[in-house]
């Protein structure tokens, strides 16, 4: 893993427990700096389209780290046309591992959650 990345995943880890919305901020800056990266220094390994979706997934998973109060945690399964249509932005739970993993902190939320009695296999 990227030295940056591993050292941005401990911080994040390190401020989990202590402090959950530091974590947020935290998470939700990263991947707004990530989401810049990929906008103006694109990895050049792309295609258009590619480049294009990779915004588009950044855009979805850090959406509701900026307004958890319009947000609702659901499986990339359900249908979430009616969330759309309510004004709740969907934060998908697969898409948000994916997330955690890719900065380097999974660990510590896989633990908190099941610390709080989220069962192993969700």
């Amino acid at each position: 893993m990227n030295a940056v990345i591993d050292r941005f995943g401990k911080i994040v880890s390190n401020t989990l427990i202590k402090n959950p919305k530091l974590s947020r901020e935290l998470l939700k800056a990263g991947y707004f700096a990530n989401g810049m990266k990929m906008k103006y220094l694109p990895d050049k390994r792309l295609l258009p389209h590619q480049k294009y979706a990779s915004i588009i997934s950044n855009n979805t998973i850090r959406i509701p780290f900026s307004h958890p109060e319009n947000s609702a945690a659901i499986s990339v399964f359900m249908p979430c046309e009616m969330l759309h249509a309510i004004n709740i932005t969907p934060q998908f739970a697969e898409g948000l591992a994916c997330y955690l993993n890719g900065a380097g902190c999974e660990h510590t939320f896989v633990q908190f959650a099941e610390d709080y009695g989220i069962p192993q296999t969700y």
